[in-house]
């Protein structure tokens, strides 16, 4: 059954040095928004994640 999963950057090169690196793209979505709030809305923290991480994959 399909699962959603986050991986980051770290995660895709393991995943890229098994194999799969081409198809990523095609399997996943980048999402830079790394938001938590609280119940009623008011933001915790509010994290920019950067376009590419140390390891050359999206973080």
């Amino acid at each position: 059954m399909p699962r959603a999963v986050p991986f980051d950057d770290e995660s895709a090169r393991i995943l890229a040095a098994a194999g799969i690196g081409d198809a990523l793209g095609e399997m996943s979505g980048c999402s830079r928004d790394y938001v938590r709030e609280t119940a009623d809305g008011q933001v915790l923290f509010d994290v920019d994640v950067p376009e590419h991480g140390r390891s050359g994959w999206p973080g």
